[in-house]
């Protein structure tokens, strides 16, 4: 019998963005916890961010202990104005062996200003 192993999760109300107002072609920080809710730890976590399903940046996490998390931050230029979904994805080639693959992604929509 096999002890359940990591489990990533992320939550669309744990991404966060260093402006209040977006606008087009202005840089964002966007920040995402990934906490791991399964047993075991999990290494190696890679970490996709998009904007309307494109990917924009990878990250890649050493570490993350069972019940613990981890903020992963990356840089976004949106390109176009308009409603965007940001989505943020815990081991988007579901490389890592999980409880559950089905709460690996949290996103976000906001509105890019002129």
């Amino acid at each position: 019998e096999s002890t359940p192993g990591p489990d990533l999760a992320v939550d669309g109300s744990q991404i966060t963005f260093s402006r209040t107002t977006i606008r087009r072609g202005n840089k964002v920080t966007v920040t995402a916890i990934v906490r791991n809710i399964g047993a075991k730890p999990a290494s190696n976590v890679a970490v996709r961010f998009a904007d309307n399903g494109s990917a924009f940046a990878n990250v890649t996490v050493a570490n993350i202990a069972a019940g613990g998390s981890a903020t992963v931050s990356a840089t976004w230029k949106p390109s176009t104005v308009g409603a965007h979904t940001v989505s943020v994805t815990a081991d988007p080639a579901n490389a890592i062996d999980e409880i559950s693959e089905s709460n690996n992604t949290g996103s976000r929509t906001v509105t890019v200003a002129k």
